[in-house]
Order: C-alpha cells, then structure tokens, then sequence
C-alpha cells in the first residue's frame, strides 16, 4: 500500500474545497476525469507487473 505524500494531501485538499462550489455539470466532468486517470494508471501498474524490467512508455 501506498502512502500519501504532502503534495497529494494538498491537492486532495484543494480539489475538497472545489467541488461544492462547482457547477453538477463540472462535477461529473471532474469525476469522468479523474476515473479515466485512476484506470489509466491502473493499466500502467498492471503492464509493469506483467513485464518486469521492461521499458514503460508514458
């Protein structure tokens, strides 16, 4: 498991204090958003499990 560093906390912080102040329209764009990075790097966690060693592109 990994821990959350300063810099995530912040922004973690940040994005909670926006949220209620956005539009119900930019809150599922901001969801769609964020679901489509957490998958993404879900992949690329994935694909480096499967090959060891082997060069990742970004």
């Amino acid at each position: 498991m990994q821990t959350i560093n300063e810099n995530e906390k912040r922004i973690i912080r940040a994005v909670a204090a926006a949220l209620p102040k956005m539009s119900e329209r930019d809150q599922g764009y901001f969801l769609g958003y964020a679901e489509a990075m957490a998958n993404k790097e879900k992949t690329v966690s994935e694909d480096r499990e499967e090959a060891p060693g082997v060069l990742q592109e970004a």
